[in-house]
């Protein structure tokens, strides 16, 4: 019997995966042993009145240290070396998580509407904002200007409560809830020819991401199904 042997640092929480994925090219446990280490080492000093004070950096190391045997006489076992290396090469190369899209996202217009709501120039915003302020000066002019009656007082406020419900509303409308809906139509418009080009190019680039990522994940589960059904043959 030829046995040959694998020995990996891996983090605490990995120790289980791992496990299980060497598993499925012929490994089997030896050992699993818990390297835990604290050592600190003394980086500079202060003195105040006759007292040392010590300044040091604490270094700690944690991980689990895991032996593997596998006879290399087992069945299929050149195959099963050439389906191990293959799995953490792409393991390697795909180490980033998969890319986000959001699940109601299939066509660039809804792209648009979650990453790139806001197409509006400066002008516009300022121009907003400006009348935003002059709207909210002549309102709390007029809330100070309320006659002393109490009739008028009532109405003056009760007017004021709702004009002031409908500033807070249009300027949900212009902040929020226009931009949204609006952020396709205007990153069409011919003056607008920069934030289409971007936005065509944000979605291409994360779609191809997605489509790469799902093509390694296929091809990690069909490793997996091949070498499980090699070690049962």
């Amino acid at each position: 019997m030829a046995m040959e042997y694998r020995t990996m640092d891996v983090d605490n929480e990995q120790e289980v995966y791992v496990i299980e994925i060497l598993q499925f090219f012929g490994w089997k446990l030896k050992s699993s042993q818990r390297v835990y280490n604290q050592s600190s080492k003394p980086q500079g000093a202060i003195t105040y009145e006759n007292l040392t004070f010590i300044h040091s950096e604490t270094n700690t190391v944690d991980f689990t240290k895991l032996v593997f045997e596998r006879d290399k006489n087992i069945p299929h076992y050149d195959e099963l070396v050439v389906l191990e290396e293959e799995f953490f090469a792409l393991a390697a190369e795909h180490a980033k998580p998969k890319p986000y899209m959001p699940p109601d996202v299939h066509t660039m217009e809804e792209w648009a509407v979650h990453f790139y709501p806001d197409l509006r120039t400066p002008e516009e915003k300022r121009n907003i904002h400006i009348g935003f302020g002059i709207a909210m000066a002549i309102w709390v002019i007029c809330l100070l200007s309320i006659g002393e009656s109490a009739d008028s007082a009532s109405s003056g406020i009760a007017w004021l409560t709702i004009g002031g419900a409908a500033l807070i509303g249009w300027l949900w409308y212009h902040t929020l809830g226009r931009r949204r809906s609006r952020a396709f139509k205007m990153a069409m418009k011919p003056e607008k020819s920069v934030y289409r080009s971007e936005l065509q190019k944000r979605y291409e680039n994360v779609m191809k991401e997605i489509e790469a990522y799902e093509r390694y994940e296929i091809r990690m589960g069909e490793i997996r199904e091949r070498a499980t059904s090699l070690l049962n043959d």
